[in-house]
Formats: structure tokens, C-alpha cells, sequence
């Protein structure tokens, strides 16, 4: 998360808005939120309904679950996803941001 707060104005001048879902109940999840006064949207999801929805794994013997990034467009439909293998492998923000930039460029001449 605190990769993504690096460049939260980036995302926010490409229209978009990040939205963080943690396996916290959400006593824990809105005490992490305000002790790091995150900018974006956190959601709690203590029974990892959302998080299966989107495939993101648990591996026990990598200590919980894997890093998920998914981007999904304004219609609804998933434009990027990164499954990480471990709690480092999450991909940079120029990454993320270059898809961003590309659909929204779609948007603009599709």
C-alpha cells in the first residue's frame, strides 16, 4: 500500500480511484487506515469473499496471502491483473499506470 501512496495523484489524474481490500475485520482494518492515514479506499473483507472472487491465493507457508492487483475499467471489465508469488511481488506503478493511461487513451478514441 504504501507503493501505491507514493503516486496516488498519479492514479488520480487518470481518473482512477484504488480501492484496498484487506482479510481484517473492520475494527482492525479502520484502526490501520487511520494510523496510516491512507488516501484511498480501504474495504475490510474478513471472509475473503471479494478477494476469491478475483483468485487471490493463500499460501501458508508464505505467510497469508499473496499480493492481488486487478484493474477493472468504468464497464466493469478487468484490464490488468498481477498475482504475486510472494509478499514482495507486487508491480511497480509506472506498470500500472502505463494500462491505465492505455485504456483511458481507448476511451478517448474508441
Amino acid at each position: 500500500m504504501a507503493q501505491l501512496r507514493q503516486d496516488s495523484e498519479k492514479f488520480i489524474a487518470e481518473d482512477t480511484v484504488v480501492l484496498v481490500l484487506g482479510p481484517e475485520d473492520a475494527k482492525a482494518f479502520a484502526e490501520y487506515w487511520q494510523k496510516h492515514d491512507l488516501p484511498f479506499i480501504g474495504l475490510p473483507d474478513p471472509e475473503h469473499t471479494v478477494l476469491k472472487l478475483y483468485g487471490q491465493q493463500v499460501k501458508i507457508f508464505k505467510f497469508g496471502r499473496m499480493p492481488a492487483q486487478v484493474t477493472i475499467d468504468k464497464q466493469g471489465i478487468v484490464r490488468f491483473v498481477h498475482y504475486g508469488h510472494d509478499a514482495s511481488d507486487i508491480p511497480a506503478n509506472d506498470e500500472i499506470l502505463a494500462v491505465l493511461r492505455e485504456f483511458n487513451q481507448e476511451k478517448l478514441h474508441g
